[in-house]
């Protein structure tokens, strides 16, 4: 059971109404409540391949993180060279063609 506990002051006025006499803010008038309805709601497709892949790449992410300082720098070579690989296959191709 919730309850609210108001608080007032002896003379009776609230303190919500004293706070904005202090603070010379004025309240903005209520506007009419406008109506609420509610919708069926539509079931999202997932796509498990994505989903699987976003998994991986997450594992592969934490586990390059667990790697040690010292080993890191071998990774990070390593991993630099898998990817300089086909760009260096790319331009000679494109040398041999010209």
């Amino acid at each position: 059971m919730w309850l609210q506990y108001v608080v007032e002051e002896d003379d009776g006025v609230d303190m919500a109404s004293n706070e904005e006499a202090e603070s010379g803010y004025e309240a903005e008038p209520e506007q009419p409540n406008k109506k609420l309805s509610v919708s069926a709601g539509v079931h999202e497709k997932v796509d498990y391949n994505k989903l699987q892949q976003k998994q991986k790449a997450e594992e592969k992410r934490l586990a390059e993180m667990m790697i040690p300082k010292k080993n890191k720098r071998l990774y990070n070579k390593i991993m630099y060279s898998k990817r300089k690989k086909p760009r260096r296959w790319l331009q000679y191709l494109v040398i041999c063609w010209d």
